[in-house]
């Protein structure tokens, strides 16, 4: 009996310390992803990005598979470091865990363009536009893409939504252009006949914030910069949706009915906080189809990867509650413009000759801006995803620095601001071409450049000299601090 007793209070000792010791490691499993995170977080801080990589893989074990955004962020870890196959096998994960996310599709499809799988990016350009037509920039990338495939009509169309949505697009523009095409004459408001207008809007707390943002609107940032740029903001809270018309409170609905599609936004005032909405159009995928077969390019797939599911005949809609007290305190005729007027989308007059330029055969000035802004785009793309020896060959070993710096200084000094930020992002509009005879250009822009630790806005200009049938920076100018 006394052996008997022994024998049950062993068993009981190990099942109580089997299920404690259990619980323990289901604890440790719990929070153990988010140790790799943070993990990888410090070694990306480290410029250690191949540990960062395996810790994310390590974080994605452990947790199931519940966290798609772990999957993106590795993703991104992988385009940095040039691996694409990895990056857009990580981000189709992404997007199948998670398939109404704007931002991952928008990330897949850039690395399908970067790998030149053309349908396939498009594919999510287009899918992401059905959830969120105000999306500005899938329209520049979807043109690119379009461009890409040899359908300049189609570019041209995007490049219209994206004019009417206030995005500089000055770039495609100038690609455009250069290669000819023409719009087609079926533009968005034709392409959204019959469909319900709605609004997307930004939620702040105040109207001081409501101002900023408005200001910063009309200054050229689109909806989706300042959803990025004030998702960590300190100083403003913000939120951001999409309502269709008939969601308004009646009178809100009566006041804004006569604001036009496109027209500059308005502030106002839902109870205790404030929205700053803008009339938009929705996205109609039959319609773009019809649109493309008349352009003259082939169908546009109806249907869209198999874990987004049938496609909903406008976007989905984030309601908002709006109180009687509801009042427009911004009159629409007093805003600034969110965005410039579509322009007249014409190829450039052929350059005169002046003194100081020598006149260039027309095909051949084409060519020559056309390769110019390639030049400018490569050497952005290399910025941008801090491939540092890419980055360096784009300046000419005759590059002169700005304020006297010796070329190893400013070498030595562009890897440390390189590999210091473990993200960045650089935007380049307004871009003005000038060619100075057959070996000498230079491209005067607006440079927007942000990271996790500091952006800037400034108006800059790039000397160029063809060197070895190509192009080389040979000075850099910060005209203007914006």
């Amino acid at each position: 009996m006394k052996n008997l007793f022994h024998h049950i209070s062993a068993a009981a000792f190990v099942s109580v310390f089997l299920f404690v010791s259990s619980a323990t490691g289901a604890a440790e499993n719990k929070v153990s992803h988010e140790v790799y995170l943070e993990r990888a977080n410090a070694l990306i801080r480290s410029y250690q990005h191949f540990a960062a990589a395996m810790a994310l893989r390590q974080a994605i074990r452990l947790s199931d598979d519940k966290y798609p955004s772990i999957y993106m962020r590795l993703a991104i870890l992988y385009y940095g470091l040039g691996m694409i196959p990895d990056a857009i096998a990580a981000g189709e994960k992404a997007v199948a865990l998670s398939p109404q996310t704007k931002w991952y599709k928008f990330d897949l499809a850039k690395f399908y363009l970067v790998d030149k799988r053309y349908q396939q990016a498009k594919e999510q350009l287009l899918a992401l536009l059905q959830i969120d037509p105000g999306f500005t920039l899938a329209f520049i990338y979807l043109g690119e893409v379009y461009l890409s495939l040899g359908q300049k009509n189609m570019a041209w169309a995007c490049l219209q939504w994206a004019d009417k949505l206030g995005q500089d697009g000055d770039l495609l523009r100038q690609k455009l252009q250069m290669t000819g095409g023409r719009p087609p004459l079926a533009g968005p408001e034709t392409l959204s006949q019959g469909q319900p207008t709605y609004f997307r809007f930004i939620k702040v707390e105040n109207r001081q914030d409501a101002d900023a943002v408005l200001k910063q609107i009309a200054n050229g940032k689109s909806f989706e910069n300042l959803e990025m740029e004030l998702q960590n903001s300190k100083t403003i809270h913000a939120d951001f949706g999409q309502i269709s018309a008939p969601e308004l409170d009646e009178d809100v609905a009566d006041k804004l009915a006569p604001v036009r599609a496109f027209a500059p936004p308005v502030v106002v005032q839902t109870g205790s906080d404030y929205r700053i909405m803008q009339k938009i159009l929705p996205f109609d995928r039959a319609a773009w189809a019809r649109l493309e077969v008349g352009a003259g390019g082939k169908p546009v797939a109806t249907s869209v990867l198999a874990a987004d599911g049938p496609l909903p005949a406008s976007p989905p809609s984030a309601s908002i509650s709006v109180s009687n007290q509801t009042e427009v305190v911004s009159s629409i005729s007093a805003l600034p413009t969110a965005g410039r007027a579509a322009p007249q989308m014409e190829p450039p007059a052929t350059p005169k000759a002046s003194p100081s330029v020598v006149a260039l055969d027309a095909t051949e000035t084409k060519a020559d801006e056309s390769s110019v802004a390639q030049t400018i785009e490569t050497w952005r793309d290399h910025w941008q995803n801090a491939e540092t020896d890419l980055y360096l060959a784009c300046y000419s070993k005759a590059f002169t620095p700005a304020k006297g710096a010796s070329l190893d200084d400013w070498r030595a000094g562009r890897v440390r601001s390189l590999e210091t930020p473990s993200m960045m992002e650089i935007n380049l509009s307004d871009i003005r071409i000038t060619l100075r005879g057959a070996n000498q250009a230079s491209a005067t822009f607006r440079q927007d450049y942000s990271s996790d630790r500091m952006s800037d806005r400034v108006i800059k200009t790039l000397s160029l000299r063809r060197e070895d049938g190509g192009w080389k920076i040979i000075k850099e100018v910060v005209e203007k601090t914006l």
